[in-house]
């Protein structure tokens, strides 16, 4: 009996690794897009078009500031009030993707540019 259950934990099937999902933490606009390269790079901004997120704590307005580059332009922050969880998951280390979510040519020029955070869980 004790060989029977010591074969089963030997060959028992491995357990499946869980299937990884992206979670969406945020769907923003980019604020002070009408500052940075935001219109120049305009034309080569579409929804789905990935980001690169960069943590700047050495703003000296915003502690928890998070850039928001397309290729290597900046082109604006994620917005202040809702940049501080995903400033401190970044400092952990935490894999965090942002995207185009949707494009605006009409309105504030803040609102012009949706982005989407997510995490990897």
């Amino acid at each position: 009996m004790k060989r029977r259950r010591v074969l089963g934990l030997i060959f028992a099937p491995k357990a499946r690794p869980a299937h990884k999902k992206n979670v969406l933490l945020l769907d923003s606009s980019v604020a002070g897009f009408r500052y940075y390269k935001g219109e120049e790079i305009w034309k080569k901004l579409e929804p789905g078009r990935v980001l690169d997120l960069k943590r700047e704590p050495g703003n000296q307005f915003d502690y928890d500031a998070v850039e928001i580059y397309h290729e290597k332009e900046k082109i604006g922050y994620i917005p202040r009030s809702d940049n501080m969880i995903i400033a401190q998951l970044m400092d952990k280390g935490v894999d965090i993707k942002a995207r185009i979510s949707g494009i605006s040519e009409s309105g504030s020029p803040n609102e012009r540019i949706g982005v989407a955070v997510e995490m990897t869980a």
